[in-house]
């Protein structure tokens, strides 16, 4: 049964109306027709178990079977704070962290980050990366659409850090702590910030701020990985101790 969703004001009554390129997808892709179900979600409290009662390109009319409640945000809120790597290896990052169940990416600038972009390269960036994360969410049947945030550098994203929640920043440096040992400290946690370095690592300094934010440096272990597997890789952890 395939998902998709739609925004609070497109549920009236017993109807849901699904537009735009959802429309098209189920008409043109899928060839979806009247009397097919799917499930809708609104991003809010609602899971719908829809009927088609028509079909078009433009707007699909879909008759409600069953409403369901829920709570759509998670206990624990995961965000993933990816320095900039090469290629298209961010798109990687945000579909596989929204599987996973990441809250938020925020694409971080840092001193060794190989990839720069202007203003509007950043603009077309945005938008894929955001396509990604919601045909992610569609595709792994989450109720909510992980936030897309636009890059910005270590030292505004730390800053903006609730200092209260737990804040991890793997670090080849780091040789005593593992990740393991800062995690047993914790039954229960409801937010999360993972910060992962680019190809070259944080700089010293880099490391120095954020412990002055009460970062938590960690190491991975003995395998170095690569940039776009480290923070997947502590999401998939955290997802597992504290997520739903």
């Amino acid at each position: 049964m395939h998902h998709f969703f739609v925004a609070p004001s497109d549920v009236e009554q017993d109807r849901v109306f699904i537009k735009g390129s959802d429309a098209r997808h189920i008409a043109k892709v899928l060839r979806l027709i009247k009397g097919d179900k799917i499930t809708v979600s609104d991003g809010a409290k609602n899971l719908y178990k829809v009927e088609l009662a028509n079909v078009a390109l433009n707007v699909v009319e879909c008759r409600i079977i069953e409403s369901i409640s829920i709570e759509t945000q998670p206990y624990f809120k995961l965000t993933l704070m990816q320095c900039l790597p090469k290629s298209s290896k961010m798109e990687l990052v945000i579909q596989k962290g929204t599987e996973l169940g990441v809250s938020c990416f925020v694409p971080l600038m840092c001193k060794r980050t190989i990839v720069k972009l202007d203003e509007k390269s950043i603009k077309t960036k945005l938008r894929r990366w955001k396509k990604i994360a919601y045909e992610a969410a569609k595709q792994s049947r989450r109720l909510t659409v992980p936030e897309v945030l636009e890059p910005i550098s270590l030292r505004e994203a730390i800053e903006k850090i609730d200092e209260k929640a737990l804040i991890l920043m793997p670090w080849e440096g780091e040789q005593a702590v593992l990740l393991k040992d800062v995690l047993s400290e914790y039954e229960k946690l409801n937010r999360a910030y993972v910060i992962i370095g680019p190809e070259g690592g944080f700089e010293t300094e880099e490391v120095e701020l954020a412990k002055k934010h009460n970062a938590k440096i960690v190491s991975l272990g003995k395998r170095i990985m690569r940039t776009e597997t480290a923070g997947l890789y502590v999401a998939s952890v955290l997802v597992y101790l504290f997520g739903e």
